[in-house]
């Protein structure tokens, strides 16, 4: 037997939408990044840490992975990942049919290829 009614509502909240980004996505061994993340109001890193940015100095290619929470207790998840590239010297191209000169140099230097090549340069 029902006796009386009772009227309800139900809200139903959206999740927030991160948004993560790194200051640079290649670097070599021994350098930092930041990354910075926003769209919630707390968060958590995959490496422990908390906060809107961290500075991170990997040692390999690594996926940087950060949990936000908002105000309602409804989350999001993102990754990023933060490629590191060995950048030992120019000895990488020795036996290339790549030349850089002069070497060593005061920032300024020619590179040239006998073929058609795609090449990235990192300070």
């Amino acid at each position: 037997m029902l006796v009386g009614s009772q009227s309800f509502t139900l809200t139903s909240n959206p999740n927030p939408t991160l948004s993560l980004t790194a200051k640079v996505y290649t670097l070599c061994v021994g350098e930092s990044d930041s990354l910075f993340v926003n769209g919630a109001l707390n968060y958590q890193w995959s490496n422990g840490a908390t906060g809107t940015f961290i500075i991170v100095t990997p040692t390999a290619n690594t996926i940087y992975t950060v949990s936000g929470t908002d105000a309602n207790g409804c989350s999001d998840t993102e990754s990023v990942t933060v490629v590191a590239n060995a950048c030992n010297s120019l000895t990488e191209l020795a036996g290339s049919a790549v030349n850089v000169y002069p070497y060593p140099n005061k920032g300024y230097f020619i590179i040239e290829s006998e073929k058609s090549a795609s090449l990235e340069v990192y300070d």
